[in-house]
């Protein structure tokens, strides 16, 4: 998707920059040593939305929250990385996911997708309903 190549240019262009002034480890960031290493991401959320939901209603939701994600800060290549994975399935390619993430130095600590952070230690909040389906949706 569109998307998706504009996050690999992203990729692309900010390996090939890396070092090219100097780097410093950025200490403000959080780590996550384990996830770093392993490379693992949270598995998909489970949740209800206890309203009686609709695909349309989640898809409303989804569609809202995308459009004004820029007010909300951090860095728009990111916030499309993060789009670009979302929904969740259960039988998504976690691998490719877990290597983007990795090239865009992009953190979620303490396996929780509450808790997602760029290089610069900025926090991305990405709602429920954005990320997975709710268990209770309704036709």
């Amino acid at each position: 998707s569109k998307a998706t190549v504009s996050v690999l240019n992203w990729v692309f262009l900010r390996r090939a920059t890396m070092g090219a002034c100097g780097s410093t480890e950025d200490t403000t960031a959080p780590k996550n040593t384990q996830a770093k290493k392993s490379g693992q991401i949270p598995p998909v959320p489970v949740w209800a939305s206890n309203t009686g939901q609709t695909h349309t209603d989640i898809a409303r939701q989804r569609q809202i929250f995308w459009e004004t994600q820029p007010a909300y800060g951090g860095n728009k290549e990111v916030w499309d990385l993060l789009k670009a994975m979302m929904p969740l399935r259960a039988d998504f390619d976690r691998e490719h996911w877990e290597s983007m993430l990795l090239a865009a130095e992009v953190t979620i600590a303490n396996n929780s997708w509450d808790e997602i952070y760029d290089s610069m230690g900025v926090r991305y909040e990405v709602p429920r309903y954005a990320i997975a389906d709710p268990i209770d949706l309704t036709e």
